[in-house]
């Protein structure tokens, strides 16, 4: 596996408007943490069945979006996810550079990590249910993220949120999508959903080479692609279109049809629209 291939470098599809990997749109990241906390808190609530009529109506209408489109917002809105890529990316030049291969943890890494999240989403869970997510302010790196993208440097008592993200950074400097794959909550609840097998990526493996698992090598979750006929679709796939832009048989596609590859410019301005459009939406609810 070339390193390019982590860094998503390379694009073998015919047409030159196709991207090779996600995070090329991003939501501002000031007020990311506070979209966050109205999911979590709009979950909360929905799980305590009060009366308030709109208990659950954001967190539902955010996760239609993942039922049909799969991790858009993962692959190509989030903007801690984005950072998480370049700092990824200094990593692998810096191994280029020196000629050694980067360090790619292995596929049952991947799925014992991948449990952590799971954690941290149940404790957030807890601690809005019970009304005392108050009690993060300064601990959480999510806060500390916000107020540094948005350029305010007052971070007076936030010692330990400092501390949590320079390791989520380093995590993020060894181990790409290190933050998605194991701690992002948001990430727990999106892999919890079941995925329409409507645009989630198939693959022709008649047409691959013999024993050719390349797309699974590159994958930052070490999904193996279902084969065309397959209904089940991973949670867990970030919508980065790695394994399409890079796959040597351009044998990866959309499950509606072998002509849709999923990372056509026009296909994801129509999804980003329609995420950006459903943000604002709740936004103002």
């Amino acid at each position: 596996m070339k390193a390019a291939g982590r860094l998503g470098g390379g694009n073998s599809g015919k047409s030159k408007f196709c991207f090779g990997r996600g995070q090329q749109l991003g939501i501002p990241p000031a007020g990311n943490d506070e979209f966050f906390l109205l999911i979590l808190q709009d979950i909360a609530r929905f799980i305590r069945r009060c009366r308030d009529p709109f208990a659950g109506i954001k967190s539902s209408h955010f996760c239609a979006f993942s039922l049909v489109f799969g991790r858009f917002f993962c692959g190509f809105a989030c903007p801690f996810g984005a950072v998480g890529d370049w700092i990824h990316a200094l990593y692998v030049f810096i191994c280029r550079k020196r000629k050694k291969k980067p360090r790619v943890p292995s596929a049952r890494e991947v799925r014992l990590l991948g449990c952590v999240k799971y954690l941290v989403l149940s404790g957030l869970l807890l601690l809005s249910y019970l009304g005392l997510y108050g009690l993060m302010r300064g601990r959480s790196p999510w806060d500390v993220f916000s107020m540094l993208t948005a350029r305010n440097l007052h971070l007076e008592g936030c010692a330990v949120g400092c501390v949590l993200l320079l390791l989520i950074a380093v995590g993020m400097f060894f181990e790409e999508r290190f933050f998605c794959r194991v701690l992002c909550p948001m990430g727990a609840i999106f892999s919890l959903l079941p995925v329409l097998p409507i645009f989630a990526l198939r693959r022709s493996r008649k047409y691959c080479g013999p024993k050719c698992f390349h797309c699974t090598s590159i994958c930052p979750s070490a999904i193996e692609l279902p084969e065309d006929g397959q209904l089940d679709a991973s949670g867990d796939c970030f919508q980065c279109q790695k394994c399409t832009a890079n796959c040597p048989k351009t044998n990866i596609h959309a499950a509606c049809s072998e002509k849709l590859r999923g990372n056509e410019l026009w296909f994801i301005l129509l999804r980003a629209g329609l995420l950006f459009g459903l943000l604002f939406w709740l936004g103002k609810l």
